[in-house]
């Protein structure tokens, strides 16, 4: 990757505090530095509109044993789009479709905030996406 797109889209890398979280879970998947991209559509939340706009990224992707978290800085960079445990509902809501290039989760901006609405894409370039989708699909089933 280049430098100007390190400086601009970070480097895509859990925080400190983040991956060792993951690797005492024990990450049965954990990639960085995965180019990609956050669509909103029709999405509101307090001081921020858009009715479709996507934002290049670089993120990150862990799944554990004990959840999944999804690193891709969007509108907001600070923020993971993803942070859930297998038990919480919202899991079963995610959509997730591997593509010959990567990795696509959608879901709606509602369950992450109630201040929220509209749907939210991530799009992460990822080496193994059907791996991926069946680990999630594995932890996510009761």
């Amino acid at each position: 990757m280049s430098f100007l797109a390190r400086l601009f889209l970070g480097k895509g890398t859990f925080p400190d505090v983040v991956r060792a979280q993951i690797e005492a879970e024990g990450a049965l998947a954990f990639e960085e530095g995965l180019r990609g991209s956050v669509t909103y559509r029709d999405y509101r939340a307090p001081g921020d509109r858009a009715h479709v706009q996507r934002v290049g990224t670089v993120g990150a992707i862990a799944v554990t044993s004990e959840r999944l978290v999804v690193l891709a800085p969007g509108r907001q960079k600070d923020d993971p789009v993803v942070s859930l445990v297998w038990t919480d509902t919202r899991v079963t809501t995610l959509k997730l479709l591997a593509q010959p290039d990567g990795l696509k989760l959608t879901f709606g901006a509602a369950a992450f905030g109630p201040d929220r609405s509209g749907h939210v894409e991530v799009f992460l370039r990822s080496a193994d996406p059907e791996r991926l989708v069946a680990l999630i699909d594995a932890q996510r089933r009761p």
